[in-house]
């Protein structure tokens, strides 16, 4: 037997009316049957939240196309002005840098700028003729720890950290105890921590 989507929120209604009826001065779960209320709710509100992301994702998706199609042709009609710009501005440029090299209008500026140098570097020739220059001051040694490799190595003693082979207490690390989680798990098996 089937059940239409009316009749289960019906059925919902029935139950919270049922609820109602028997509730006590708060709402805390008290007894098996008001947690399972209480469970049900929290899955109606997870499958309404979901419904909600899911209509909200179609319409970013939409938005999203709508948007790229505009900045694609306002991007079109910028590219174009700017090329008439630099048409007008070129041979002016050429003609005297020194004089031309900006143009202020009302409405903005046109100008030319140099670039700053860029460098194409091979890190290892760098690297090993610095060291020949005895140019210590521009060599970075990048030393870190190994946080994975010591951390299985190591066990938990109270708010401190043991290497196992050793049994040493390791230096510069204190272990932080959060507490207990609870979750909530309904039968539609989402989850979600309080």
């Amino acid at each position: 037997m089937t059940t239409t989507f009316e009749e289960s929120v019906e059925y919902e209604e029935f139950l919270d009316d049922l609820h109602e009826a028997t509730q006590t001065s708060d709402d805390t779960a008290n007894d098996e049957a008001l947690a399972n209320w209480a469970l049900r709710k929290i899955a109606a509100a997870r499958a309404e939240l979901a419904r909600k992301q899911q209509v909200a994702a179609g319409e970013a998706a939409r938005v999203e196309t709508w948007l790229a199609g505009e900045t694609r042709r306002l991007q079109d009609r910028i590219d174009y002005f700017t090329g008439r710009l630099l048409v007008y501005h070129r041979p002016l440029f050429d003609a005297d840098p020194k004089h031309n090299r900006t143009i202020k209008l009302p409405c903005g500026t046109l100008q030319f700028r140099k670039p700053p140098a860029r460098f194409e570097r091979d890190e290892g020739v760098l690297l090993t003729w610095l060291e020949n220059q005895s140019l210590d001051e521009f060599i970075r040694d990048k030393r870190e720890v190994e946080w994975a490799k010591l951390k299985s190595q190591c066990q938990v003693a109270g708010d401190k950290l043991i290497l196992k082979s050793t049994g040493e207490l390791v230096g510069g690390v204190k272990v932080l105890e959060d507490p207990p989680q609870f979750k909530v798990t309904t039968e539609d098996r989402r989850e979600e921590s309080a």
